[in-house]
């Protein structure tokens, strides 16, 4: 509602399985509301959002929603719960709130800021192609593979 309010014509849609039955039943008849449950490719649907929210509150399952939304340069606010782990650091590559309150202004921050969402998507890019690009990726498996052939 915070968002809403400050935003009127700002859309949200939850793409993921199994979606909640109080979900469901919140969002039921809103126009301005998606919740699409599973879908084979969510690229298209983060390609298409402005900013990439992840209001987790409960801990577990793994983050690599975040990295994919990283790699596809999006902007992005989480609680550090839905992003617990990752080395990533406050308006570097993430905008990070805890309540409520701060998750909807930074969201509306970044809805109203198109070039701090354009410098936040190019670090969050860039982060992902300096740490997980294949030739990283593969340079640190090759020195797996050579340490366990050493025994």
């Amino acid at each position: 509602p915070l968002i809403k309010q400050a935003e009127p014509e700002t859309t949200l849609k939850i793409v993921g399985r199994k979606p909640t039955p109080s979900l469901l039943k919140l969002t039921e008849g809103r126009g301005d509301i998606t919740t699409t449950g599973w879908v084979e490719d969510t690229r298209p649907y983060m390609a298409e959002s402005a900013v990439f929210i992840v209001p987790i509150r409960i801990g577990g399952g793994t983050r690599m929603k975040i990295y994919e939304a990283l790699a596809m340069g999006k902007a992005m606010v989480s609680t550090s719960v839905g992003a617990e782990g990752l080395p990533l650091a406050h308006d570097e590559q993430i905008l990070f709130a805890d309540d409520e309150r701060a998750f909807a202004d930074r969201v509306i921050e970044l809805l109203r800021d198109r070039e701090h969402r354009r410098r936040l998507g190019e670090t969050a890019r860039q982060y992902v192609y300096d740490h997980f690009r294949w030739e990283k990726v593969a340079d640190v498996f090759l020195d797996l593979c050579r340490q366990t052939a050493k025994g």
